[in-house]
């Protein structure tokens, strides 16, 4: 049908469109930086359960504790952060930098105490599934604070483009804190994504308060 497609967009006006938001709207362009630190939350969860192995001794087939305490996390995760991220995305985004960086520096602790209970996998458990509670609180915040920013014209732009800079993000971070974990150790990793967190709990509070 004639006029069909009049002021559609092709895949590169959509990126220059993005680029261009980035550069204009810099409380999209913070919150994507906030966003970005804030992976410290999920890249931390795997090397927490790798350092529960690595102290405990126990295989990696055999943590199924670490699937049941996330699976009871994730149950209480909600109630948790539902009724403060609709008073404050920002102040969840805020909030889960706080616990990102706490059960970091935690997990990393237990592996230089002394004592034969730090060689058990239940302390690593407990601090994992504290993560995975911290964890839902970024991915609820950042969601509830990106639809609360963008308009109704823009929202889907807004969404598509944060969710790509994102998934870009994380396969080249990934790689990168792979690559340190190989050089530093489980331990020493989570210290750093700790740092991040600390990095991603200042851009939060910088935020404005999404309307």
């Amino acid at each position: 049908m004639p006029g069909s497609i009049e002021g559609g967009e092709n895949a590169w006006d959509s990126i220059k469109l993005g680029l261009s938001l980035l550069r204009e709207d810099r409380t999209f362009l913070h919150f994507n930086v906030a966003r970005a630190l804030l992976l410290s939350s999920a890249l931390a969860l795997p090397y927490l359960a790798l350092l529960g192995q690595q102290q405990s001794g126990t295989e990696l087939g055999g943590l199924g504790i670490l699937v049941v305490v996330s699976g009871l996390a994730a149950m209480v995760a909600s109630p948790i952060w539902g009724k403060r991220a609709d008073q404050s995305s920002r102040r969840v985004m805020r909030d889960a930098a706080v616990g990102t960086v706490l059960c970091c520096l935690l997990g990393a602790a237990l592996a230089w105490l002394p004592g034969d209970w730090t060689q058990s996998v239940l302390p690593y458990a407990a601090i994992y599934a504290l993560l995975v509670i911290v964890h839902h609180g970024v991915r609820l915040g950042r969601k509830t604070y990106l639809v609360d920013i963008a308009s109704q014209d823009n929202r889907a732009l807004y969404v598509a483009l944060s969710n790509t800079l994102t998934g870009v993000l994380m396969l080249v971070v990934g790689g990168i804190i792979g690559a340190l974990a190989q050089w530093l150790g489980s331990a020493m990793l989570l210290v750093v994504l700790a740092l991040t967190a600390v990095g991603a709990m200042f851009s939060a509070q910088r935020l404005p308060e999404a309307e």
